[in-house]
């Protein structure tokens, strides 16, 4: 699995780097997003810049270091209102994260993982029959069932389905470990 993260905030950054951050995601075979604003923390020379250029809007500490999580903006960019940072979030995730892409994803995974993850020893990781005996079956049902609620917890989450279809899928791959 490869889990990309990016910044949205640096000096260069202007409208639409949210589409483009997801694009480049997409095109270097990224399977999970982690996108944060640009965060100056103290003691640091971008600290030091952005303080010195009065970018910096949450300041007072201690009560601001609750802001300071990476995914709220404390600064002032260059390119980007505070709306605009936050509008190019949401768009990079929307599209990164759409249902389409994440079906395209899913149908692609297992195969991949089948193929290419081994453990040391060349154990497959996800193994093309299950393994035999009563202790063997239960950790494949398990890695099966973590794999399958994840997929389609996010499906579930970020879908804009009718809550009826997701009723109807969550009773179609319901069981023990399954949480929807």
């Amino acid at each position: 699995m490869v889990v990309g993260s990016f910044i949205i905030g640096l000096d260069t950054d202007r409208p639409g780097i949210g589409q483009q951050i997801a694009e480049a995601a997409i095109c270097y075979g990224v399977d999970n997003l982690n996108v944060l604003f640009l965060t100056p923390l103290p003691g640091t020379r971008l600290w030091d810049k952005m303080h010195a250029e009065r970018r910096i809007s949450l300041d007072i500490f201690p009560d601001d270091w609750k802001y300071y999580t990476l995914t709220f903006p404390v600064a002032r960019y260059n390119h980007l209102s505070l709306d605009e940072a936050i509008q190019e979030m949401m768009s990079c995730n929307q599209h990164f994260y759409s249902l389409p892409r994440i079906l395209r994803r899913a149908s692609e995974q297992p195969m991949a993982m089948a193929q290419s993850a081994a453990y040391p020893g060349g154990q497959p990781l996800v193994p093309q029959q299950p393994p035999r005996g009563p202790q063997g079956l239960c950790k494949f049902q398990a890695l099966h069932r973590a794999m399958t609620s994840r997929f389609w917890f996010v499906v579930a989450i970020h879908s804009r389905a009718p809550t009826a279809w997701r009723k109807n899928l969550h009773r179609s791959i319901s069981g023990p470990g399954v949480v929807l």
